[in-house]
């Protein structure tokens, strides 16, 4: 994430209002959370591309950051409606609607991101989560399993897969994927409950409470 930091500060110094470094810059900047200077970014790459596909799935991130759900579906929307065939964009889609708990929305997306890419991690891990909301655990461990194959640095498969052997009673198991999870991601509040939970279960209260 540093190297990636240093080498888009570079690009904006050779290129300050390129769109596309901009909306990758912001990106970090959401990441971190630091929101007001992501917005900023933004708004310079908005003023020369409007609507490039980078800047809308950028803008659609900094919605979700500000919780302003309806205008991150509505930038991911427009950037599907301009990449239709764009698997990045359509996994966007389809977490958008798994956010809001809405699988049969969620599904066709993730298919069509896996069609157009069948190794790309992030949407394995979305077909994950719509099994799981679904309780289809076998096939919700298949799919964490493809991405963690594909990108084992993700948290989220290792938190499904976290998720899942909990739900079996596999609580040791269970709670050393929700760890792997935290420290692939470890400034994740949601990652840290889940782990806080999984210490609790094990009758272990006091590192429970420190997550």
């Amino acid at each position: 994430t540093k190297r990636a930091r240093r080498a888009l500060d570079q690009a904006l110094k050779q290129q300050p209002d390129h769109p596309q470094a901009l909306a990758l810059r912001a990106t970090t900047l959401i990441a971190t959370g630091d929101i007001d200077q992501a917005g900023q970014l933004l708004d310079r790459a908005a003023t020369s591309a409007p609507r490039d596909t980078s800047v809308l799935i950028a803008r659609s991130y900094l919605a979700q950051a500000r919780f302003d759900l309806p205008s991150a579906l509505a930038s991911a929307e427009e950037a599907a409606a301009l990449e239709p065939d764009n698997a990045l964009v359509q996994t966007r889609l389809a977490e958008l609607a798994l956010i809001n708990g809405d699988t049969t929305r969620a599904s066709a997306p993730t298919a069509q991101a896996l069609a157009r890419q069948p190794e790309f991690a992030r949407a394995h891990a979305i077909d994950g989560f719509i099994h799981l909301q679904r309780y289809e655990f076998d096939a919700g461990e298949t799919a964490f399993q493809r991405a963690t194959k594909a990108d084992p640095r993700d948290p989220l498969p290792h938190l499904g897969l976290g998720l899942i052997s909990i739900r079996h009673n596999k609580v040791t198991e269970g709670r050393e994927q929700l760890a792997l999870a935290a420290a692939l991601d470890p400034g994740q509040s949601l990652l840290r409950s889940y782990l806080g939970k999984a210490y609790q279960e094990e009758e272990r209260d006091a590192i429970a409470a420190d997550q």
